[in-house]
C-alpha cells in the first residue's frame, strides 16, 4: 500500500466555479475547540498504546494521520514524508495483528 512513500502530491486549485467558502472556515479555529480534538488525538494514542483500541480508534489514529500529511503538503511544517511511510507501515502491522488475533 504504502501511500505515504512518495513526496507530497502536487496540491492544484479548485476550479473557479466553485462556491465561495463560508466565514466559519475561513478564521481561525477557537482555541477550545483545538484543544479539544488535541485532547482526543492524545487519548486515542494513549488507548491505542495500552491495548485500550478499537476499531473506532484505529480509525481515528489513521485520520490523524492523513490529516498530518496533507496538512504538511500544504507546506505547514517540515516533516520527512518517511516519517508517513513508517507510520501506515506500523498501522498496516497492527492491523494485521488484529485481523489475526479475531480468526
Amino acid at each position: 500500500m504504502f501511500f505515504f512513500s512518495h513526496a507530497f502530491p502536487p496540491f492544484t486549485s479548485r476550479a473557479p466555479s466553485r462556491k465561495p467558502l463560508a466565514k466559519a472556515i475561513l478564521v481561525p479555529m477557537p482555541e477550545n475547540a483545538a484543544r479539544e480534538i488535541s485532547l482526543v488525538n492524545h487519548l486515542t494514542c494513549v488507548a491505542c498504546r495500552s491495548d485500550a483500541g478499537s476499531a473506532y480508534l484505529f480509525n481515528e489514529l489513521i485520520r490523524m494521520i492523513f490529516l498530518a500529511y496533507y496538512v504538511g503538503g500544504a507546506g505547514f511544517g517540515d516533516t520527512d514524508a518517511m516519517v508517513y511511510a513508517r507510520a501506515e507501515r506500523e498501522l498496516e502491522r497492527v492491523l494485521r495483528r488484529a485481523e489475526h488475533s479475531r480468526a
